[in-house]
């Protein structure tokens, strides 16, 4: 990508609340969202973002990204969907 855009693609099974969560989670997360787009396919979710941020601040994202994810994932989390 370019040099301050960081692309996250995400995967993940269709269920009522499952985009909602995903929207939730990444507004949580206050980032420099450029563009988005979701999309469904055979029971799955399909997400990708492209999100501004410096060089600097994409590993330290990435980071933060992975962990709201696995805490989503995770079904004793609050966080979990």
């Amino acid at each position: 990508m370019g040099e301050k855009t960081l692309l996250v693609s995400l995967t993940c099974i269709k269920r009522t609340d499952t985009m909602v969560e995903i929207c939730k989670m990444f507004e949580s997360l206050r980032l420099k969202i450029i563009t988005a787009n979701i999309t469904t396919i055979s029971g799955k979710l399909l997400k990708t973002v492209f999100v501004e941020a410096d060089d600097e601040e994409k590993d330290v994202l990435k980071i933060k990204i992975e962990t709201t994810i696995a805490a989503l994932s995770d079904p004793q989390s609050p966080m979990s969907m």
